[in-house]
């Protein structure tokens, strides 16, 4: 399998055999072992002879790859590091009970680690190309930014609603509360028995409910209990 975006010889090799050129490149290896052990693959001789008339992979080859494919791979691989240091840590937040970095944190810690990888190339890159790097860069890291901030805002406004969802939840709550205790109060009154003044007024002494009409000597014999005036009977005629 080829290499996309270059075309050197290593670049055409197959991914297996690039990803080992790296590893070894990583390790320390010479460039005297590595070209010893590249032009001995059946797989390298085998492009070699189909794409560049039989001529083995040189030094120049293998120089050039350390300062494009390699320098790639290693940007590859800080990135990844980041993300399973995310990962490691989402999971021991996990373990704790709290929640996990949401998704587009974790994208963003990741392409900031892109970010700062792809710096270390601008110092190897000629004044023009290095300028073109850096304005994209910044291009990249605003547009980053914006993106952040209109999170930010939505998650805002996600707060401001849910604490208005939550006043009125408590509103309805009081106002339920407050009519229960009202219906409640009205109810017992209802049931208690209604209790008749001290002193009568002037119908008590006329009659009394469901009572029959009292007559002239009974309502004087009332008058009087309620005067404190002893009453006396009339003769009889």
């Amino acid at each position: 399998m080829s290499n996309p975006t270059r075309n050197g010889k290593i670049a055409r090799l197959p991914k297996p055999i690039r990803e080992e050129i790296n590893q070894r490149l990583a390790n320390g290896a010479t460039a005297h072992s590595l070209l010893d052990w590249l032009n001995s693959l059946p797989e390298v001789q085998a492009v070699v002879q189909s794409e560049f008339d039989g001529h083995p992979v040189s030094d120049q080859n293998l120089s050039q790859w350390r300062k494009g494919g390699y320098e790639d791979w290693l940007r590859h691989q800080e990135a990844l590091e980041v993300v399973q240091l995310l990962y490691e840590q989402g999971e021991e937040l996990k373990a704790q009970g709290k929640n996990r970095l949401p998704v587009n944190e974790v994208l963003s810690l990741w392409l900031s680690s892109r970010f700062v990888a792809a710096t270390r190339e601008i110092p190897t890159l000629d004044p023009e190309a290095a300028w073109r790097k850096q304005r994209q860069l910044c291009d990249d890291l605003m547009k980053m930014r914006r993106a952040e901030y209109r999170t930010e805002h939505l998650q805002i406004e996600r707060d401001r609603v849910e604490l208005q969802r939550a006043e009125v939840q408590l509103e309805r709550e009081r106002f339920e509360s407050d009519k229960g205790l009202k219906t409640r109060a009205e109810a017992r009154q209802e049931k208690s028995p209604r209790r008749k003044p001290a002193h009568g007024n002037r119908d008590d002494f006329e009659s009394e409910e469901n009572d029959e009409p009292l007559t002239a000597e009974e309502k004087k014999a009332r008058w009087k209990a309620a005067l404190g005036i002893p009453y006396a009977p009339p003769l009889p005629k």
